[in-house]
C-alpha cells in the first residue's frame, strides 16, 4: 500500500496499480486502496475498470465519498453516462450533504450542469 502511494504520488500510474492490486491481494477489501486505484486505473484511461474499483470500494465501505465522487467523474467524464453520474453523486451527497470537489465546487452544484 505504501509502494502505491509512493507511486501515485510520484504520477506513475502503472507501478502504483501493480502495488495496489498486490495490496489487495494481500489484505482485500481496503477501500481507500481500491479508491486509490480506480484513480490510477482512470490515469491509464482504464474507464471501465476505474468503475468497478470505485463501486467496490463503496460496496465494503458504503458512502465512501471519495469513492462516490470519482465513480460520478468517471461516468460523466469519461463515459458519458451523466444518469448514472448523477445517481452516484446524489449518493454522495445522501451521505455528506456538504460534498465538494477538490476545487471546493459544491458535488449540488455539479448536478445541476450535468444536463
Amino acid at each position: 500500500m505504501k509502494l502505491g502511494n509512493f507511486q501515485f504520488d510520484n504520477q506513475n500510474p502503472s507501478a502504483a496499480v501493480t502495488a495496489y492490486e498486490n495490496a489487495l491481494r494481500l489484505k482485500p477489501g481496503n477501500a481507500n486502496v481500491l479508491t486509490d486505484l480506480g484513480i490510477m486505473y482512470r490515469e491509464l484511461h482504464r474507464f471501465e475498470d476505474a468503475l468497478k474499483a470505485f463501486r467496490e470500494a463503496e460496496r465494503v465501505q458504503p458512502g465512501h465519498r471519495n469513492a462516490l465522487f470519482n465513480q460520478g467523474i468517471v461516468l460523466y467524464y469519461d463515459l458519458k453516462r451523466k444518469d448514472e453520474a448523477e445517481a452516484a453523486w446524489r449518493k454522495l451527497l445522501a451521505a455528506d450533504p456538504n460534498a465538494h470537489a477538490p476545487d471546493g465546487t459544491p458535488v449540488s452544484e455539479l448536478i445541476k450542469h450535468l444536463h
